[in-house]
C-alpha cells in the first residue's frame, strides 16, 4: 500500500518521467495557439512526453507550431523561418510539430501542408543516342540534371525524338549504359522514380525499368507502374538471378513485407524467390550484370 502517488512513483522509479510529462503537458496547454484537443493529443503521445528531451525542447516545438499556424502559405524554405531554432530541429521534429498544428489531419507532406517551399526534385538524364542532344545555353549536352518541372516542359522537338525511357537504379550502370537508338537513360536511385508521375509526356513513351534484384527493387517497380502502367522490366527475370547467383548478397527486408502490386506473374515469381531466400542471399546488385546481358535483356523487352 502506498499512501501517496509520490511514494508509488518513487518505488517504481518513474517520478522523473511523470514530472517530465506533467511539465510538458502544462507548458503545451498554456502556450499552444492551436485548435486541437490538447488532452486527446497528450493521451496519444504519452511516450514522447515521458522521455527526457534536450533543453528547451517543448518551448521550441511550440514556437514552431505557433509560427506555422500564423504564417500559412509563406512560400519560404524551412531554413528561412525567422525563429531562434536551428533548421535541423524542425527537420527532425516534423511529425510532432504537425501533430500539434491546426493542420494535424492533413495527409500532405510537411512543406505542402504549411505552404512552405520544398527542396527542388531533380532527375538526372543521359542521352543514349548521338541524335538526341539537350541544349542548355547554346551548348549541346549528353548528360545533365533537371528540376522535375523543367523536365516536364522539355520542348516537343526534343521529346518527339525520344521513343524510349530507360530507368536504372545504380549510378555507375547509368553512366556506362550502352547506346540505344531513340533512348534516354534516367538515374532512378530508389523511390526517386515517384517524381516522374508529374511528367505528362512520359505517358506516351516506352518505359523500361531495371532495378536491383531485391524486394525493394520490385516495390519501386510497383510504384512506378502505378503512374506509368506501360513500364516493362529487363534484367529482373529469374534467368538473370540464376545466372548471377554467385554474386547474391545480404538484402534488407522491407517493413510489413507485403507482396507488391502491379507485378507480372514472372516478376512475382522472381520476387518470391528473393523473399524466400536466406537473408544473406536475397539481393543481386545490378552493377554485377554485364553490359552484354543488359543489352540482350533490354532488346528482348523492347520487342
Amino acid at each position: 500500500y502506498f499512501s501517496t502517488e509520490e511514494d508509488y512513483l518513487t518505488f517504481i522509479s518513474k517520478k522523473k518521467n511523470v514530472n517530465r510529462l506533467e511539465n510538458a503537458a502544462r507548458y503545451i496547454k498554456e502556450n499552444l495557439n492551436s485548435k486541437i484537443n490538447i488532452q486527446d493529443w497528450c493521451l496519444k503521445h504519452i511516450q514522447i512526453l515521458l522521455e527526457e528531451q534536450e533543453e528547451s525542447y517543448w518551448e521550441n516545438i511550440i514556437l514552431c507550431v505557433n509560427w506555422l499556424n500564423e504564417n500559412q502559405d509563406s512560400g519560404i524554405y524551412i531554413r528561412n523561418i525567422q525563429l531562434p531554432v536551428h533548421t535541423k530541429f524542425i527537420e527532425n521534429n516534423k511529425g510532432i510539430i504537425k501533430s500539434l498544428s491546426d493542420n494535424a489531419e492533413c495527409k500532405d507532406d510537411f512543406e505542402t501542408t504549411f505552404g512552405l517551399k520544398a527542396k527542388p526534385e531533380r532527375i538526372r538524364v543521359r542521352s543514349l543516342d548521338n541524335a538526341i542532344k539537350i541544349e542548355i545555353l547554346g551548348k549541346e549536352l549528353e548528360e545533365c540534371t533537371f528540376d522535375i518541372e523543367d523536365f516536364a516542359l522539355l520542348p516537343e522537338g526534343l521529346t518527339d525524338s525520344i521513343t524510349s525511357i530507360i530507368i536504372v537504379e545504380n549510378e555507375m550502370v547509368y553512366l556506362t549504359f550502352p547506346d540505344v537508338a531513340g533512348a534516354i537513360c534516367l538515374w532512378g536511385h530508389g523511390f526517386t522514380v515517384n517524381i516522374l508521375k508529374t511528367v505528362g509526356w512520359l505517358k506516351e513513351k516506352q518505359i523500361l525499368y531495371f532495378g536491383d534484384l531485391d524486394e525493394h527493387g520490385f516495390e519501386i517497380l510497383s510504384t512506378l507502374r502505378a503512374s506509368l502502367p506501360q513500364a516493362k522490366t529487363f534484367c529482373m527475370e529469374k534467368s538473370i538471378l540464376e545466372k548471377y547467383d554467385r554474386f547474391l548478397v545480404k538484402g534488407v527486408q522491407p517493413a510489413g513485407r507485403k507482396i507488391p502490386e502491379n507485378l507480372t506473374d514472372a516478376e512475382k515469381e522472381t520476387f518470391m524467390i528473393l523473399r524466400n531466400a536466406p537473408i544473406e542471399k536475397s539481393r543481386l546488385e545490378q552493377e554485377r550484370i554485364t553490359n552484354i546481358d543488359i543489352k540482350n535483356s533490354l532488346f528482348e523487352a523492347m520487342g
